[in-house]
């Protein structure tokens, strides 16, 4: 069973193993959000309205990921190898 998660825009395929590693990495750290502090009270954003803040991750809340099984997997593969595009 491998697993689908969306980083960056790319559906990246892992398996259990390596989800664990990513979510093992994940949880506990912290992420950069924009803070909205008011039209020209900020250093970003529409008319300098926000400012970079740090929140804890919470992997429960922000973390989703979608189960690709061995078949759908192994059939996408194929057609990539046909496709010569990998």
């Amino acid at each position: 069973m491998k697993f689908i998660v969306e980083l960056n825009g790319h559906r990246v395929i892992l398996d259990a193993g390596r989800l664990e590693i990513l979510a093992s990495a994940l949880n506990g750290s912290d992420y950069m959000h924009d803070h909205h502090v008011g039209v020209g009270n900020g250093t970003s954003g529409h008319v300098k309205s926000y400012i970079p803040v740090l929140k804890p991750y919470n992997l429960h809340e922000n973390f989703a990921l979608k189960v690709l099984d061995e078949e759908h997997y192994e059939a996408v593969k194929f057609i990539t190898k046909q496709q010569d595009l990998s």
